[in-house]
C-alpha cells in the first residue's frame, strides 16, 4: 500500500453506507497520510471491533496525528 503522505489536501469527507470490517486496517493508516487536513467528515458504519470507538479513540488514532496549527 503506498505510505506517501498527502500534504496537499486541506479537506476530506467519507460518507459510507456499508458496513466497515478494516477500520483500524484500512480507515486510520489512510487518515494518518493526511496530516495537513484542516477539515474531516467521517460518516462509518463500523462492524466487528471490540471497542467502541469514542471521541477518545477519534482523538489518538486520528486527530494526535493532524498537525498542530
Amino acid at each position: 500500500m503506498n505510505q506517501e503522505k498527502l500534504f496537499n489536501l486541506k479537506c476530506f469527507s467519507l460518507y459510507c453506507t456499508w458496513e466497515i470490517f478494516g477500520y483500524g486496517e484500512l480507515i486510520v493508516p489512510v487518515l494518518h497520510r493526511m496530516s495537513n487536513l484542516e477539515k474531516l467528515d467521517l460518516y462509518l458504519i463500523v462492524c466487528q471491533r471490540q471497542t467502541f470507538i469514542d471521541g477518545n479513540q477519534l482523538k489518538i488514532n486520528i486527530i494526535n496525528h493532524m498537525s498542530e496549527f
